[in-house]
Parts: structure tokens; C-alpha cells; sequence
């Protein structure tokens, strides 16, 4: 009931997607770190673009919660992959500074702040969404003066 009609199959897919996410990239790349993130960011990729071509939500605040989540994913799945890179650099002779201007854990501390700001943004939005669907439910009105009932 959540869905468009015309999105029907999105609750299997996106099932799908979870499985894929937590179950095969585990399963089926179990000697490389990074394979594991690459796969998991393309499809997180895949299925952001999926939303916002398909948008399969009935409600729109649903449709926006469901796509935050997914570049939040998104974004995670960028940072881990910075910091695996940032490691494999990391030898006698080059640094992660030499290539990225930043230590490790510098990169992990901006990655960090950068994700609480945007779990920071969300949430506002998010309170931002609920409050303007709010103010638009119709109010109970009397009908022989068109004013709120004192209650």
C-alpha cells in the first residue's frame, strides 16, 4: 500500500538489495576488503539511481527519507573505500598525505564530521517535511460558522 501501482516489484528488489548488501558481497568476496566495498557501493549506486528514476513511493516523504538513505549509504561506502585506499598506500616510502593531503585518521575524522553534519541536515529536513505535512491536514470546522470547534 506504500508503493505506486505501477511499482509493485520494489519491495522484492528492494529486498534484493539487502540481501546482496549483507549476505553475497560477504560470501562471495571473502579475500579482498576493497572488492567487497566496490561491489557494495555500485550497488548502492544502482539502487539510488533506481529511486529517483523509478520513485515507487506513494508519499513523498517516504520517497525523500528512502533516498537520503541511500546517499547516506552511499557516501559510507565512499569514505570506506578512502580509508581502505588510504591503507594499502600506506608504505616506507609514501604516506596517505603524499596522495590525499590528509593522515588516516584525519581522513576518518573528516569523514565523520562530515557524516554527522549530514545525518545533522536529515534530520532537519526530516522535521522540516513533517512539519509542513502537518500544517496541511484539514482542521474539524462547525458548520454553522466555519470555525474550530472549542474543545
Amino acid at each position: 500500500k506504500e508503493y505506486e501501482e505501477r511499482a509493485f516489484y520494489w519491495e522484492p528488489l528492494d529486498l534484493v538489495r539487502k540481501l546482496t548488501l549483507t549476505g553475497f558481497v560477504l560470501i562471495n568476496t571473502q579475500g579482498s576488503k576493497q572488492l567487497r566495498v566496490i561491489i557494495a557501493l555500485l550497488v548502492s549506486m544502482l539502487f539510488l539511481t533506481l529511486q529517483y528514476v523509478l520513485s515507487p513511493y506513494k508519499r513523498t516523504l517516504d520517497g525523500r527519507l528512502a533516498m537520503f538513505a541511500h546517499i547516506g549509504l552511499v557516501l559510507v561506502y565512499l569514505a570506506t573505500l578512502t580509508i581502505n585506499s588510504c591503507s594499502l598506500l600506506e608504505t616506507d616510502t609514501q604516506t596517505c598525505g603524499d596522495e590525499f593531503g590528509l593522515s588516516q585518521l584525519g581522513l576518518s575524522y573528516m569523514f565523520l564530521s562530515f557524516s554527522t553534519a549530514l545525518l545533522g541536515v536529515g534530520l532537519l529536513l526530516v522535521a522540516w517535511l513533517v512539519y509542513t505535512a502537518a500544517s496541511r491536514v484539514p482542521t474539524l470546522r462547525l458548520v454553522a460558522n466555519a470555525m474550530e470547534p472549542l474543545l
